[in-house]
């Protein structure tokens, strides 16, 4: 297995950065449909049952 580091971050200036906040914004307006949050609680759900190693990570909070 062979280490790749890390690209840096790029940094957007302009039209660019402009253009960047303007479409976060509205991406935020939109929200997420509950269908699409049930469906990551889901497959979280089934990663977290099939590796039960990961519990440790999450804590003992009710995910289920």
């Amino acid at each position: 297995m062979s280490w790749n580091p890390v690209a840096p971050t790029p940094v957007l200036e302009g039209e660019e950065a402009e253009r960047f906040i303007i479409e976060m914004e509205e991406n935020l307006k939109k929200g997420v449909p509950v269908e699409e949050v049930l469906e990551g609680h889901r497959l979280f759900v089934g990663i977290v049952k099939n590796n039960p190693w990961m519990k440790g990570f999450i804590g003992n909070g009710r995910i289920f």
